[in-house]
């Protein structure tokens, strides 16, 4: 949903339309890429992570350093294991190209393992209070928690 908000108000601005919002800054951007997994369902040909990896590899192509992607959960259909170095590199290479990337993802390492390498990154977090989500986005890291086990509960599965 933060992604969707984020590409709707930056295509809005780009078409001259109002934003919802009290006020913004927002730079024009010559591509924006919005790739998500729920929209990399398997096909007949390939599986899930194979056509996640031909979007974010589509993106690759054509990042220039005026491009802003929005990545919405990559990699999830693998191990985090496996996913985690990919998304580095991934990350890393529009680093290197420039423009502007906002990875959303639940694999709360991949922070600190691109700051090790030297990538400027920024961080934003979902607030909470009490454990309980309050939809607010907030700058700086997460405290590492995906509420997994409170939605989890919340449906008698823990």
């Amino acid at each position: 949903v933060f992604l969707s908000s984020v590409a709707f108000a930056q295509y809005y601005f780009q078409l001259g339309m109002p934003i919802p919002a009290r006020g913004a800054k927002l730079p024009i951007y010559d591509r924006i890429f919005k790739i998500s997994a729920d929209e990399a369902a398997a096909t007949d040909l390939v599986g899930r992570f194979e056509k996640e990896c031909l979007a974010i590899s589509s993106v690759l192509k054509s990042f220039t350093k005026n491009s802003l992607a929005l990545i919405d959960e990559a990699f999830t259909s693998t191990s985090a294991e496996e996913a985690l170095p990919i998304a580095e590199n991934f990350i890393t290479e529009l680093s290197k190209i420039g423009g502007k990337c906002i990875f959303a993802t639940h694999f709360h390492t991949l922070g600190n393992s691109l700051e090790e390498r030297g990538d400027k990154i920024g961080y934003l977090h979902t607030e909470s209070e009490a454990g309980k989500r309050m939809y607010r986005v907030k700058s700086g890291k997460s405290d590492n928690s995906s509420f997994a086990a409170d939605i989890a509960k919340k449906y008698g599965l823990c």
